[in-house]
């Protein structure tokens, strides 16, 4: 039977976590799922001579790893996923001047904790058009880390740093990119994590704030500046009019013609993009009456 690579499994295995609207993959957190433990393992060492019991080595039911015994001590094998391993020693007593002295000593080897992506699930990508920069963590392993992204895709604009793990750039464009990371420790050790990062629109906003006035019987011209959110946009009038002769044209947002008299119009704009966001402003439009003497753009030469 064909081997199934385990990063392409947690692909496979996070999309579909995300698509039934879970924030984190339980499970296959790393690329491997829980490992369940064998129970405690004891094993004892005579001190030879002395006629008392000697250390006892136990390891926790909840680690599942196996103490050997050595004449130097206790030498922990076979670290399974989880927290730190630890091997206990209880030692039952010591024989001193005076006598047998009850002593109960307990101590931990910590060994190295396993190598593990602490950033998983749900990542917030940022939003269209501004820069972006997040480092994702890991536990575990000795340093330094390579990082790679072994499949799915990263959301256009993004980029991930081999070194320092850092997810980082401009994005480009609004959705939802799935993929599996891997990480590798300076001793070979890998670790693999399904992540979805998800790119928002920026928000929508008419960034004109005033008109400038028109005059009227002449020729007039404006612009209503729209930024953020996904083009194309559309603008158009909501509450109010505009003057008479002026119109405002919803694909451009640009507001032109010929004003036919003088009036002080008060309108609202809206914005609408393509993702449905919305912005609104209010303006207010001087049409002032046209000065003696300076003919108007409606009459002839």
């Amino acid at each position: 039977m064909e081997a199934v690579d385990p990063a392409k499994r947690t692909l496979a295995m996070a999309q579909a976590f995300f698509d039934m609207g879970g924030t984190a993959v339980p499970g296959i957190s790393n690329g491997r799922p829980p490992r369940s433990t064998g129970g405690a393992v004891t094993a004892r060492k005579s001190m030879g001579g002395s006629g008392m019991g000697g250390p006892t080595v136990r390891s926790d039911e909840s680690m599942g790893h196996q103490g050997t015994v050595t004449p130097s001590g206790v030498e922990s094998v076979g670290v399974p996923p989880g927290p730190a391993a630890r091997t206990e020693h209880t030692e039952q007593g010591r024989i001193t001047a005076g006598g047998t002295e009850p002593r109960a000593v307990t101590a931990f080897d910590g060994a190295t904790e396993r190598l593990r992506i602490t950033a998983e699930g749900v990542i917030d990508g940022g939003v269209v058009g501004r820069p972006y920069k997040r480092t994702l963590g890991v536990v575990g392993g000795s340093a330094p880390y390579s990082w790679k992204l072994v499949y799915g895709e990263l959301p256009p604009g993004l980029s991930l740093d081999p070194t320092g793990g850092t997810l980082q750039g401009t994005p480009s464009r609004t959705g939802t990119w799935v993929g599996v990371v891997r990480v590798r420790d300076s001793g070979g050790k890998e670790a693999t994590t399904g992540i979805r990062i998800t790119v928002a629109a920026s928000p929508l906003e008419i960034m004109t704030e005033t008109l400038p006035a028109a005059v009227a019987g002449s020729e007039y011209t404006a612009t209503l500046e729209v930024e953020g959110g996904t083009t194309p946009y559309i603008v158009h009038v909501i509450d109010g009019t505009l003057p008479k002769g002026l119109v405002l044209h919803a694909s451009s947002g640009v507001i032109e013609g010929v004003p036919e008299e003088p009036c002080r119009a008060l309108f609202t704009v809206e914005a609408l993009d393509r993702g449905r966001l919305t912005s609104e402003r209010v303006f207010e439009l001087v049409v002032n009456e046209r000065a003696q003497g300076i003919p108007s753009t409606q009459e002839s030469p």
